[in-house]
């Protein structure tokens, strides 16, 4: 990538960009290149952020320790938390320690005495533009409070998402979405669905409506 910070638009996990079936090869290749003169002289080489189930890093792995032995680590770096969603809402808020099922209940019945609780999704193109002005004005809302600027307060890190969301929307790769008290946005989430997982990007919270209420938790269980 090589933007400055405010601009970086880069996965978080990166990878070698291999076509399909020509992995072996091409790892083969670049470790034979590194151990001769072709690729220069060269002290360390550092592959951050890649996931150990890419099958291209564990052949790498594989053909750079039988030919540097000793001379590779693995660093683990971070942790990615999950949870395996069962068949229904109902399942899984069951399977949840009885603290957890009583808290949300009581954040939840706390928000509605306010008023009405709504959700909406964005579906259709015609909705981005209102789906990304509400997520931007939230997560903006919150960090500045910090004193400190949120990540879509670039125009070119905007401008690049919302290229993408406008390509993966039909597609059914892209949760944007929204919790409303009394048709106000309090709450966005922008995620990615792909391949049987969600993943959580970015999101936005308004913690002026209640200090006692998550509504973090309250969006993700909707």
């Amino acid at each position: 990538y090589g933007e400055d910070v405010r601009d970086e638009t880069c996965s978080d996990y990166l990878n070698l960009i291999i076509r399909q079936g020509h992995e072996s090869v091409v790892v083969e290749t670049m470790v034979h290149l590194l151990a001769g003169e072709l690729a220069g002289l060269w002290d360390e080489i550092v592959l951050d952020a890649i996931s150990e189930e890419s099958e291209n890093f564990r052949q790498l792995v594989g053909q750079m320790g039988r030919r540097f032995h000793q001379n590779v680590q693995l660093l683990p770096k971070g942790s990615c938390f999950f949870i395996r969603l069962p068949e229904s809402w109902e399942r899984l808020i069951m399977e949840r320690p009885t603290h957890f099922r009583q808290k949300y209940k009581q954040h939840l019945n706390r928000l509605k005495r306010k008023g009405a609780v709504s959700y909406d999704l964005v579906r259709t193109p015609d909705q981005l533009e209102e789906g990304f002005r509400v997520l931007i004005h939230l997560h903006g809302k919150r960090w500045s409070e910090k004193g400190k600027e949120g990540v879509f307060q670039s125009g070119k890190f905007l401008a690049f998402h919302k290229r993408f969301a406008e390509q993966v929307l039909p597609l059914g790769y892209l949760q944007l979405c929204s919790l409303r008290l009394e048709g106000t946005p309090v709450a966005a989430n922008y995620n990615f669905s792909y391949n049987g997982k969600v993943y959580a990007y970015q999101s936005g919270i308004d913690i002026h409506i209640d200090k006692e209420v998550s509504l973090g938790n309250l969006m993700e269980g909707y």
